[in-house]
């Protein structure tokens, strides 16, 4: 906080293709992480991408691309929807 200040430190953002952009980032030389690459993020519903916080001034950002079509968001759990 010291560094930057108050603020947000997290944000996260819906994508329609992780493959895509996988391989955006890759050609960015970007520093990040895939659920793909994280055993117990796997078969979960959904794929994300973290972005290392040193290129986002600190702030960590989560990329997440919704698999399934029985639930909009699986990152909040299985049943959150339901009511």
């Amino acid at each position: 906080m010291d560094r930057y200040g108050e603020g947000i430190y997290l944000t996260i953002y819906e994508i329609e293709n992780s493959l895509v952009m996988d391989d955006y980032l890759k050609g960015q030389d970007a520093g990040y992480t895939s659920s793909r690459v994280t055993s117990n993020y796997v078969n979960l519903g959904f794929n994300s991408i973290w972005l290392h916080p040193v290129g986002m001034k600190g702030a960590f950002t989560q990329l997440s691309q919704v698999l399934v079509d029985d639930n909009p968001w699986p990152p909040a759990g299985d049943t959150w929807h339901l009511g």
